[in-house]
């Protein structure tokens, strides 16, 4: 196994380097998971920070009832926010409904290949178009005709 030149540095050295930006990114990002840890104990769904900008601190659900009872425990969550030593001054609460995109559903049956007359209008189709890549693809789908 080779060893690892001395001018290369671990992911764990770049990170930990307080000199580094990666480790202002590093620590922002850590910070932000433990508020988001710290607000789900007040509202037991999917509720993600999104930022914290000017004393606000932006909050991301799927669904607009999480999003009521977020609006509703404000001043309980920004407490918390402070009783827990969050390193962000938090005053505001703002809370933004993204839904969930619905599930890609794949075809759930074969394609019907085209009938013996249609792929003979295919090809013979096929014949008059001048795009290359267009005929070669008219041709391949009258192939598959039954």
């Amino acid at each position: 196994m080779s060893r690892i030149p001395k001018s290369l540095k671990l992911p764990h050295q770049i990170l930990k380097n307080p000199e580094g930006s990666l480790h202002e990114v590093y620590s922002q990002a850590r910070d932000l998971l433990a508020i988001q840890s710290v607000i789900r104990k007040f509202v037991p769904a999917n509720v993600y920070v999104a930022s914290i900008h000017n004393e606000t601190l932006h909050l991301i659900t799927s669904s607009a009832a999480t999003a009521t009872q977020i609006t509703y425990r404000q001043r309980n969550i920004i407490a918390a926010t402070r009783r827990y030593g969050v390193q962000f001054e938090v005053n505001k609460l703002k809370v933004s409904v993204r839904p969930e995109d619905p599930e890609l559903k794949l075809p759930s049956r074969e394609p019907i290949p085209p009938s013996v007359e249609n792929a003979q209008l295919l090809a013979t189709m096929a014949k008059y178009i001048e795009d290359g890549a267009l005929r070669k693809a008219l041709i391949n789908l009258s192939k598959r005709g039954k």
